[in-house]
């Protein structure tokens, strides 16, 4: 075996190893990976989104993006599931919509396969909307502005302070 020979393998099974260790970091080892924030800001912007029934007294809706394939997504089901029964055994319901850039019968799909009950499920540009990761989720009042928004799978202070928000906009 040449010495170029040789090099190029030494050159590649490196490479390689690297490319295993970073695979599994990223698989087994990403407890500060979630980012906390994505793109532009949500609050105080308005989310227009065609077909969403916002409340017509003043309160607050929940609004959550999201891809099917999304792994972040997935895990946050149980979390959603959990706002989801709060919120309907509320005196007044806080509205929950689902919108991704998916079509809406695999959004559907999606969300019947978790045994949510959404008030809407929506197809929407995420650029329009300025959502730049998912999942997304934020609290909007009754004209659409956005007034906390959560990015990632949320820590448990997060999904804490959110249900806090369910149950008083409830009351």
């Amino acid at each position: 075996m040449s010495k170029l020979e040789r090099t190029t393998h030494i050159s590649l099974i490196i490479v390689s190893l690297a490319g295993l260790a970073a695979l599994v970091r990223h698989e087994f080892f990403q407890t500060s990976s979630v980012p906390r924030r994505s793109g532009p800001e949500l609050v105080g912007r308005r989310l227009a989104v065609p077909g969403m029934n916002l409340p017509k007294n003043p309160g607050l809706a929940l609004v959550v993006a999201v891809n099917s394939d999304c792994h972040f997504c997935i895990e946050s089901l149980p979390f959603y599931r959990e706002v989801d029964r709060q919120r309907r055994i509320a005196r007044t319901p806080v509205p929950l919509f689902f919108v991704s850039a998916e079509p809406v019968e695999r959004l559907r799909a999606f969300v019947d396969g978790a045994e949510l009950s959404p008030d809407g499920i929506i197809s929407v540009d995420f650029r329009a909307l300025g959502v730049s990761a998912t999942p997304t989720l934020a609290v909007i009042d009754s004209a659409g502005i956005v007034k906390q928004a959560f990015y990632g799978k949320l820590s448990e202070q997060d999904a804490r302070e959110l249900l806090t928000v369910v149950n008083k906009a409830a009351l």
